[in-house]
């Protein structure tokens, strides 16, 4: 963020942030993240993404901030980091059954992209669901305008560095492991 934005972006940004109606979001936002929230989400999604308008706001909001486009980045990434750390301890010339498990979730793309775009809508729809049409206006507004999107770019370029490098760790760790039980199964 602090190599895309100037100062007078990241003012303007946290004027809006800090607004009455930013406050609530980023409040509504973090209550929706809890595991019981999700557990209500995952209750109430069949009625929340039956409200044709809300729906409609949830997929400008999408687009508008890629987050079904992140979401499937994030997920594949991990499968294939995850799968790749086990195969490679188990088999050090497994180059072949990794390149046929990309090859497999590559294949699954278009099915994976319908779950996490429902995933993403109702996440959307539960998370401001206590808002008016208006107020999501509003957000969709302001996430609309080209300073947003260049603050949503470098929050997601973030996360997804920052997920990458958590990916790296957590596959290392567990070849790590595999390599080390492969060991002493090998020994005895």
């Amino acid at each position: 963020i602090k190599r895309d934005l100037t100062e007078e972006d990241a003012q303007q940004i946290l004027l809006w942030l800090e607004s009455d109606l930013g406050k609530r979001l980023t409040e509504a936002e973090k209550r929706a993240s809890t595991p019981a929230a999700m557990q209500q989400m995952m209750l109430q999604g069949p009625k929340l993404l039956g409200n044709k308008e809300r729906l409609a706001q949830s997929r400008k909001f999408d687009s508008l901030v890629n987050a079904t486009g992140s979401a499937m980045q994030m997920q594949q990434k991990s499968a294939i980091a995850s799968f790749s750390a086990i195969a490679t301890a188990v088999d050090p010339n497994a180059s072949e059954r990794i390149q046929s498990f990309k090859s497999q979730v590559y294949a699954q793309e278009a099915m994976m992209r319908k779950q996490a775009e429902q995933m993403m809508n109702m996440s959307f729809l539960f998370s401001y669901r206590n808002f008016s049409i208006e107020e999501i206006d509003q957000y969709l507004n302001f996430y609309s305008k080209r300073l947003a999107r260049k603050y949503s770019d470098a929050v997601s370029r973030g996360h997804r560095r920052a997920f990458g490098e958590s990916i790296k760790r957590m596959s290392k760790s567990m070849a790590d492991m595999f390599k080390k039980y492969r060991m002493s199964r090998d020994d005895k």
